[in-house]
């Protein structure tokens, strides 16, 4: 779950780390590691955290709550799809005990996680991937273009993220699963060798998204050197 330089610790699929996590945070329905995602990737959230019990009282209770500290304060995030079946009593307790640390709702809806589609992909990514986990082969993730139609106002914030999400979804594969970085490549292209996207974008798209014969031409030459210095460093 989560951006460049991630870790899984156990690998454990009911298990999510991030940069801003303490160490594996249990996220057992699919709608909390969503949720997770979110949390993991919001520039306002400082870290994230397991809390298993908390005392009421001489007493400990059972809170197995996630506690999410943000600029504006420490939250227990609430995930409504994720909420576990309680009896009242236990209801009770563990709003007590966390009300007694200190820690107000972060209510996350389906509608909230449904609002976030690059979500989705990324849990799609990952599904993906669980395909090869047993198979005797070697798996690429390469991220996006670097071009025009990702670069708008309105989609390079989104196109960062995607980016961090590709990797995210590499590092909690559970196996080696690596990731050819194209938009950094891309950038690099433009900023530093100052080669136009007229020359890197294909002149009849449109929608200046598509790779020109040059651009692919290149972008393929970087991925087999790529590859065959990792074959010579593992041989």
């Amino acid at each position: 779950m989560r951006p460049p330089n991630s870790d899984t610790g156990s690998g454990h699929p009911d298990f999510v780390s991030a940069k801003t996590t303490a160490g594996p945070v249990p996220a057992r329905h699919p709608a909390l590691r969503a949720a997770l995602v979110q949390a993991s990737l919001d520039p306002a959230t400082r870290s994230i955290s397991h809390v298993a019990t908390a005392d009421v009282g001489s007493a400990p209770v059972e809170v197995d709550a996630v506690v999410v500290v943000r600029d504006d304060g420490p939250f227990v995030l609430d995930v409504v799809p994720a909420r576990p079946v309680l009896k009242f009593d236990k209801t009770l307790l563990r709003g007590i005990a966390l009300r007694g640390l200190g820690l107000a709702l972060l209510v996350v809806t389906s509608e909230d996680l449904a609002a976030e589609p690059l979500d989705a992909t990324a849990g799609a990514i990952q599904r993906g991937l669980a395909m090869f986990a047993n198979e005797l082969m070697d798996v690429v993730l390469m991220d996006l273009q670097y071009v025009p139609a990702v670069l708008t106002p309105k989609m390079e914030e989104r196109a960062h993220r995607m980016v961090a999400l590709i990797e995210a979804a590499a590092s909690r594969a559970g196996f080696p699963v690596n990731v050819f970085h194209r938009f950094a490549l891309m950038k690099q292209w433009h900023e530093a060798e100052r080669t136009s996207f007229d020359r890197m974008v294909d002149p009849t798209d449109p929608d200046r998204l598509h790779h020109s014969d040059w651009s692919a031409r290149r972008m393929a030459e970087a991925l087999a050197n790529t590859i065959a210095i990792a074959a010579t460093v593992g041989s």
